[in-house]
């Protein structure tokens, strides 16, 4: 189940993050959207499965 508070507090930390290594906002912010809906594609599956 996705929690949406958990998302964004997430995508803050690894946008913060990604400043501190120098690395895009909008990079480390689309790289954690693919990561996230992937991670929720799965979890459906398994969901499913079930």
């Amino acid at each position: 189940m996705m929690q949406p508070g958990r998302v964004e507090e997430v995508k803050k930390r690894r946008q913060d993050l990604g400043f501190q290594k120098r690395i895009s906002k909008d990079f480390m912010l689309d790289l954690y959207d693919l990561i996230i809906q992937e991670s929720c594609r799965i979890e459906d599956e398994i969901i499913e499965e079930n």
